[in-house]
């Protein structure tokens, strides 16, 4: 692997899937609703993980929420800068020095912490009695370095969070601004 890539995207309300990149250079725009914070902080959307410009690993956006997709880029940044995580995001108990989240179906994306300086990053299945089906893209275990992974990771972040501020800006709701601006602080801690 000499590159890699992270996209956070968003989907709309008819199911229309847009990296947020797309929205910060004016190609494209979320549903109007989706520029309160309360709606903002509660949209769909997913990642999708591209090694070497092509070669699209992971895309999904079956998480119910955006927010749990910032959840694990954030969390995996802490983990580089040797953090503690416990209380600000959820901690797998089999797997307390790695990053996981699950899909609305139960799969798990595994953010693998192997040494100092690198990651491994896996996709299985929930449900391993079945055989796998045509069009589902399950990996284990692709290496990853960690400073590679920081900047890509990071890059991603800041595409969110910078949306998200514009919103914030806009927005007149003090209790979701509140919790908004808390983990904007905890990006700052390891941007």
């Amino acid at each position: 692997m000499k590159e890699l890539e992270i996209f956070v995207l968003y989907e709309k309300m008819g199911g229309a899937v847009v990296p947020l990149i797309d929205l910060i250079e004016d190609r494209n725009m979320m549903d109007i609703e989706d520029y309160e914070i309360d709606r903002f902080w509660g949209s769909s959307g997913g990642i999708r993980i591209v090694l070497d410009g092509y070669c699209v690993i992971f895309d999904s956006v079956d998480f119910h929420y955006l927010f749990k997709c910032i959840n694990f880029l954030l969390h995996s940044l802490f983990l580089v800068h040797g953090k503690d995580a416990s209380g600000i995001f959820p901690i797998d108990e089999n797997h307390p020095d790695d990053v996981i989240v699950k899909t609305t179906g139960g799969n798990v994306l595994h953010l693998k912490n192997l040494s100092r300086e690198d990651f491994s990053i896996s996709y299985k299945r929930s449900d391993t009695f079945n055989s796998r089906r045509r069009g589902e893209r399950f990996f284990e275990e692709i290496i990853i370095n960690k400073d590679v992974w920081k900047s890509s990771a990071g890059i991603a972040l800041d595409e969110y969070f910078s949306i998200l501020l514009s919103i914030i800006n806009n927005s007149s709701n003090a209790s979701g601004i509140r919790t908004a601006m808390e983990f904007y602080h905890y990006w700052l801690e390891v941007k």
